[in-house]
């Protein structure tokens, strides 16, 4: 049997062991101190330029956001106006078949009293449909607006960026 007692060769070092462990602990440390001491504050220079270049990467964000919404609402605007067309023609459908309903049947048949009903539902729907688009038309122009103010940020950051770089 072989125990760990009776073999001394795994557990002993020598001298030259010894020291290069030694000599590689001082080095960590000495590494770990050297790293402690190397981070330093930013200057107030460098405390700007960061601060501009996060400015320039939310307006680009934003910009990007601005864009994506006028998209989806030139989408939802085309949509309006072929609902509103459509409601347009189903009203005109509607007061003609109201009129001949008028001649065929009377003014007080119940032919004419459902016509009169079918159209007033067609047009409040025409009508909650012109909001709904003119609605979105004001959205659209918000987010233009907001798209030029961001790109007039970004010049405005990177200018500063710019100027800050240069050590003014």
């Amino acid at each position: 049997m072989h125990s760990l007692v009776e073999d001394n060769s795994m557990l002993a070092d020598t001298p030259i062991q010894r020291s290069f462990r030694a000599v590689a602990l001082i080095g960590i440390f000495a590494c770990g101190a050297w790293a402690q001491s190397s981070t330093t504050t930013p200057t107030p220079q460098q405390t700007d330029i960061q601060k501009d270049k996060a400015d320039v990467q939310k307006d680009k964000t934003d910009l990007t956001i601005d864009r994506a919404d006028t998209k989806a609402d030139d989408v939802t605007i085309a949509n309006d106006k072929k609902a509103v067309g459509s409601d347009r023609a189903q009203v005109t459908a509607a007061e003609a078949q109201l009129a001949a309903d008028k001649k065929t049947y009377g003014a007080n048949s119940p032919q004419v009293k459902q016509d009169e009903a079918n159209l007033k539902a067609l047009r409040t729907t025409l009508h909650k449909d012109e909001h709904s688009l003119d609605k979105t038309q004001r959205d659209v122009h918000a987010d233009v607006k907001d798209a030029k103010l961001d790109r007039t940020d970004i010049r405005h950051d990177r200018r500063d960026l710019r100027h800050d770089r240069k050590g003014h």
